[in-house]
């Protein structure tokens, strides 16, 4: 068994998910403790926190926005489609979500999960690996 192991590994690839991955995010660059602060209290005022991205949309973004004090950053990553399909800029990332994204066309699917089972497992309980 252990050279069986050694030569093709404890586990198989019992299912692979593919499909297309966005993800987009903002950060946010505080100094000090008091811009930190100042920051979370305007988060909390407008809803932006323990709240869903379902809930928001671009001109609460934008809103919430325009009075922040402190250096803002935009991250966005889009994996599984062509580098050709233009990805939207923060001020109407949510609209991209909700409206473009689901109807767009896969053409590079990207390997969202992988399910690995272990040679004499059970087969009820496969292992899941993540690796966004």
């Amino acid at each position: 068994m252990s050279d069986f192991v050694k030569a093709h590994g404890d586990s198989f690839v019992k299912a692979l998910v593919k499909g297309v991955d966005y993800a987009g995010s903002f950060t946010y660059n505080t100094q000090t403790a008091r811009e930190k602060r100042s920051l979370t209290t305007q988060m909390k005022e407008a809803g932006m926190c323990d709240s869903s991205v379902w809930a928001m949309n671009d001109k609460k973004l934008q809103e919430f926005h325009k009075p922040v004090k402190v250096q803002v950053g935009f991250h966005q990553c889009l994996r599984g489609m062509s580098a050709a399909i233009p990805i939207h800029g923060p001020s109407n990332m949510l609209c991209f979500v909700h409206d473009s994204f689901p109807t767009l066309t896969i053409d590079i699917p990207f390997i969202l999960r992988r399910e690995l089972l272990g040679y004499g497992c059970n087969r009820s309980r496969p292992i899941h690996v993540f690796k966004l």
